[in-house]
């Protein structure tokens, strides 16, 4: 199979990073790196599925200006998804699509930070046994793109599509080792005496937000009078429905927020958790995290799994 040079010189950068420091992000954003001079555009970026959304896992822009970390809306992410399924639906011939902000022939046009003022993109996507995301070229001026800068495109997608499974595996194991430790650092902790139990309870929450890297953390504990802050001893309104810590105490089921107007007041615009502590059907308490230490402004549903597997540890803990 011959592969155009740029796809080349990208898909080598990929072996070259991983060869070198076994950092996939790395390498993909070598990769980028390389479309974006040898085509001279304004910013790529790669799209991957989190949860019920598409979100910007990496970018980079010609004149390294911020990046965007955003998720894009369910609705966004559903008309894109459904957009590329409805030209490939069985997987089997991967073709980059060409959308041009001025053509009234292209019936999808995103509204996410992502895409505006772009006038022209290229995109295709990754696909491994499922969907993955999209690989995705961006041009402030309108442009023409030729067959061979597609053909790279695809190609690369092609190649991403087979690191990206093993991305996947490599997270799997590293998530399967964090909750392993972190559950024998819960398990280890001394919870049976009253004067040092809810210190010790602290102490286990920050193990949970260190295991799913997020920097900051706040923990609600039950008492007879409801929620009690496990660090103030302030009250909780327990009949405060629109504050998510009692919200999600009342569904005994954790949600995540993404970040800006999404996120409640107390994560400053930080995307994060809540999760309850529930044991059987008692609730114990209930504990939030936000301010990612990998400065990602979304929940990836690996962390969201990682916090309840963790906060079951120990309520399991707490109830012995």
């Amino acid at each position: 199979m011959i592969y155009p040079d740029t796809a080349q010189n990208a898909i080598h950068e990929v072996i070259s990073a991983l060869r070198t420091t076994n950092d996939f992000d790395l390498g993909f954003n070598r990769a980028l790196e390389v479309f974006l001079k040898d085509f001279n555009l304004d910013r790529a970026l790669i799209l991957q599925v989190s949860g019920d959304r598409l979100t910007v896992t990496h970018e980079l822009s010609k004149n390294g200006g911020s990046h965007t970390r955003l998720s894009f809306s369910a609705q966004e992410s559903t008309m894109m998804v459904l957009t590329m399924l409805s030209r490939n639906p069985d997987g089997a011939d991967i073709e980059a699509l060409v959308l041009e902000r001025d053509n009234p022939d292209i019936s999808f046009q995103p509204y996410s930070d992502a895409f505006k003022n772009i006038s022209s993109h290229a995109l295709v996507e990754i696909r491994g046994q499922t969907f993955i995301g999209f690989t995705v070229l961006q041009s402030i001026e309108a442009r023409s793109w030729s067959r061979d800068e597609l053909a790279s495109l695809e190609k690369l997608s092609e190649f991403l599509a087979v690191i990206t499974c093993m991305y996947f595996e490599q997270q799997k194991l590293i998530s399967d080792y964090k909750v392993l430790e972190t559950q024998l650092k819960i398990s280890s902790l001394d919870l049976d005496s009253n004067d040092s139990s809810a210190i010790q309870v602290i102490n286990a929450v920050e193990l949970i937000a260190n295991a799913c890297e997020f920097a900051e953390f706040k923990l609600y504990l039950s008492e007879k009078n409801g929620l009690v802050d496990a660090v103030t001893k302030d009250h909780l309104d327990s009949t405060d429905m629109d504050n998510p810590f009692v919200s999600v105490s009342s569904v005994k089921r954790g949600s995540s927020f993404l970040g800006g107007a999404d996120a409640p007041a107390c994560f400053s615009g930080k995307a994060g958790l809540i999760i309850p502590i529930v044991y059987k059907e008692d609730l114990l308490g209930v504990f939030g995290m936000w301010t990612s230490t990998r400065h990602n402004d979304y929940v990836s549903p690996q962390c969201r799994e990682i916090a309840i597997t963790l906060a079951k540890t120990l309520s399991e803990k707490m109830r012995k």
